[in-house]
């Protein structure tokens, strides 16, 4: 891959989790089993339910995914 942030690991990246706070809120929390963050990580992951994945992404299934050509197995920025 050429991106701009390379990367040996995700290890390397901001750790994260997101948690609902209420209807329509929703915070990401430092992952307290990873070391604290520098705020000079190039990228950040997030670990989340697969209901919120899956609900985040749903705008951008369907015309959306073919209009701007995102393909299995693509590179994706």
């Amino acid at each position: 891959m050429d991106g701009l942030n390379q990367i040996a690991s995700g290890d390397q990246c901001l750790q994260t989790y997101a948690k609902r706070v209420t209807q329509g809120e929703w915070h990401l929390y430092d992952d307290e089993r990873k070391p604290a963050p520098t705020f000079q990580e190039v990228c950040e992951r997030s670990a989340m339910s697969n209901w919120m994945n899956t609900g985040s992404m749903a705008p951008f299934s369907g015309g959306f995914s073919l209009k701007y050509r995102l393909l299995d197995k693509g590179p994706y920025w």
